[in-house]
């Protein structure tokens, strides 16, 4: 038995797709924002953070065409965000 969101969802996969898309494009800044204010009221700029999280999420829309470009340029969105946390050292 189909409920009303998943024959939505079976009927409209973009739809679904995008809305993943903005939700993780979401989270992703809401945490770069976050984590960007320093205790000690120094305030770095969250933008790089934000600019690599929309770079990961906007990768997935084309996750079953290139699932393989799909997971490198993910990967590669991450790992430079991880990077940007750590330098310059504090």
């Amino acid at each position: 038995m189909n409920t009303s969101w998943q024959r939505f969802a079976k009927d409209h996969p973009r739809v679904l797709q995008v809305a993943v898309v903005l939700l993780l494009f979401v989270a992703a800044a809401l945490g770069s924002t976050w984590t960007s204010a320093e205790p000690i009221g120094r305030h770095i700029s969250p933008w790089p953070g934000v600019l690599l999280g929309g770079i990961g999420a906007l990768a997935l829309m084309w996750h079953r065409r290139y699932p393989l470009t799909v997971v490198a340029v993910t990967a590669a969105a991450a790992n430079a965000a991880f990077v940007d946390g750590l330098w310059p050292p504090r």
